[in-house]
């Protein structure tokens, strides 16, 4: 089947939602804090995925939701959400 038909999942509609946008920000944000007080190669990595993270929330796109449902921007897939047709593989 076309992609079209695909519905996203319960978490691919809350993290396109606002509160999920939200909630990516604010783990970026604290991802990127925790990241400066380690310091050291694993601070470079818990600040690189917080940024990942907030961007991720400022421009709305899922990460997760993309690998899961292959569906990586927030307004589609908000649009495919009262969608019912049977999900592919």
């Amino acid at each position: 089947m076309s992609r079209d038909f695909v519905t996203s999942s319960p978490f691919g509609q809350f993290m396109a939602s606002t509160a999920g946008r939200i909630l990516r920000g604010v783990i970026g944000v604290a991802l990127i804090v925790a990241g400066l007080l380690v310091g050291g190669t694993w601070g470079w990595v818990l600040g690189a995925f917080g940024t990942l993270l907030v961007a991720a929330g400022l421009f709305d796109f899922c990460v997760i939701t993309g690998m899961i449902d292959n569906i990586w921007s927030g307004r589609e897939v908000r649009a495919r959400g009262s969608r019912r047709a049977p999900r592919t593989a």
